[in-house]
């Protein structure tokens, strides 16, 4: 565990995010999720599943490296693929909603057609603390 690991309140958002993990990460121009993104969502569907009063927004996200449309596109079966995964994994679906923001609130800017690892993800933000996905709060 990183450091600050295990100071949250359990079933506390800071919980979720110190301790579970709030983000997954995706190779370039694909939703399909990693063996490490799988092993995350894991314990993410296992917290949730604990601490069923959470409605949360799962959120996908794109780099630069194709046309906006594309990466609109890829963003939204990003958080598409999270949603079916925490689904078949026990996590009510009334309690997420989804969407993609493409290349529109990237974690490392960059120029155009710049690669860039941080900007594939699907992140989950917690209410107390201001997220690196972006700054409002997806957490309910």
């Amino acid at each position: 565990m990183g450091a600050g690991a295990g100071v949250a309140t359990p079933g506390s958002p800071q919980d979720f995010q110190v301790n579970v993990g709030d983000r997954v990460f995706f190779e370039t121009d694909s939703s399909e999720l990693t063996q490490q993104a799988r092993a995350t969502l894991e314990k993410q569907a296992q917290w949730l599943r604990q601490y069923g009063n959470y409605a949360f927004t799962i959120e996908g996200h794109a780099d630069t490296v194709d046309t906006p449309v594309f990466n609109q596109n890829l963003s939204n079966d990003r958080a598409q693929a999270v949603f079916d995964y925490l689904q078949a994994h026990g996590v009510d679906a009334s309690r997420m909603t989804q969407v993609g923001y493409g290349e529109s609130q990237l974690a490392q800017p960059t120029a155009d057609g710049v690669s860039e690892p941080l900007n594939r993800r699907y992140c989950a933000a917690t209410p107390s603390q201001r997220c690196v996905c972006r700054p409002r709060c997806c957490w309910r």
